[in-house]
């Protein structure tokens, strides 16, 4: 079952929540998974807790959708997801939290949401 996007006035249907630490070529790995996906019911937050390796720079240059909220220094693994979940669109119906050295399999969206 393919995912269908909940639609634009509702929002994402997944909000997909990272948090990252110097991973620029980790996360940009996770992200390209992320993006393809079949499915694009889905929102990306990457919560960068004061990288400086050039994290922040190469997702914005690279994957202009993803929300980006920048910590200036690092705040830890939890509190950085819960400033992604508290970022995240408000119409969503779940939040996914992944590491960012994560690779989803190519069916990884569609079987969650159709578990879900």
């Amino acid at each position: 079952m393919a995912a269908e996007r909940v639609g634009a006035a509702r929002g994402p249907l997944v909000s997909i929540v990272i948090v990252n630490w110097n991973g620029r070529a980790l996360l940009e790995a996770c992200l390209r998974s992320i993006y393809s996906q079949p499915s694009d019911a889905f929102e990306v937050v990457v919560v960068d807790n004061g990288s400086a390796d050039g994290s922040v720079e190469a997702v914005k240059r690279s994957f202009p959708d993803v929300v980006v909220r920048e910590n200036k220094s690092n705040l830890g693994f939890a509190k950085g997801n819960n400033i992604g979940i508290e970022a995240a669109s408000k119409d969503s119906k779940y939040i996914l939290t992944l590491n960012n050295d994560t690779v989803l399999d190519r069916s990884f969206l569609g079987a969650l949401i159709e578990a879900a």
